[in-house]
């Protein structure tokens, strides 16, 4: 049986039921005055949509203070977002710096990549991450999928796999087990059905599928944080 029957790698809900190990994101602004639980697990970063008008107060030692707490679990989330109201190039910037502390604290990172995933394919081949990487909310085809694959990076899948139809779903099975995460995002479906929904396209017990992600887990977050 798993240590962690469930785990919810990436929610904003402050809602964890008792039976589900998750990690809470937490945005940098709020991170400054927010009452973090110890027996809980957060993230932190400066996601891309709220970099205009904090990018000239953004303070990555104040970031890596936060982000240096036993309870915070990585650095995220953080990245690219071509939707966003704000250049690529600041985008890049404050990723940068960002990434910069996370190598630093030796902690994973949890990315956020809306139509701009060329930017992070280069990286994986060069080897540029010297942490994990988790691509949260991953959506993508399967030639994008083949050019990711990499021991350093996982894969966090949500409630895009329970549409058929989704990219999510189609490339589900190419992910190897050893790189793979659930999520509930902002989602209110339940990380349980969302389980039970990557079980199926898997075919494997929901079981099943909770003790690989729950070894996935203590390998990228407890054991890579010793």
């Amino acid at each position: 049986m798993s240590e962690y029957p469930l785990v919810d790698i990436h929610t904003h809900s402050e809602l964890i039921p008792k039976d589900v190990v998750a990690i809470r994101n937490v945005f940098y602004g709020d991170a400054l005055n927010y009452r973090f639980d110890i027996k809980r697990f957060y993230s932190i970063g400066l996601h891309p949509w709220f970099i205009e008008g904090a990018d000239d107060t953004f303070d990555p030692a104040k970031l890596e203070m936060l982000a240096a707490k036993p309870f915070v679990m990585a650095i995220g989330e953080i990245g690219l977002d071509s939707t966003a109201d704000i250049d690529i190039e600041k985008q890049s910037r404050i990723f940068e710096l960002q990434l910069t502390v996370a190598h630093k604290l030796k902690k994973p990172v949890i990315i956020h990549c809306v139509r701009t995933i060329s930017y992070f394919i280069p990286k994986f081949k060069n080897n540029s991450f010297k942490v994990p990487v988790i691509l949260h909310g991953y959506n993508c085809n399967a030639e994008i999928t083949g050019s990711l694959i990499n021991k350093n990076c996982f894969f966090s899948f949500g409630k895009a796999l329970l549409k058929e139809e989704s990219k999510a779903s189609k490339v589900f099975n190419l992910i190897p087990e050893q790189n793979l995460f659930l999520e509930t995002d902002e989602s209110t479906i339940s990380i349980e059905k969302i389980y039970e929904a990557g079980a199926r396209i898997r075919n494997i017990s929901t079981s099943r599928l909770k003790d690989i992600i729950a070894d996935n887990f203590r390998r990228c977050f407890i054991l890579g944080n010793k």
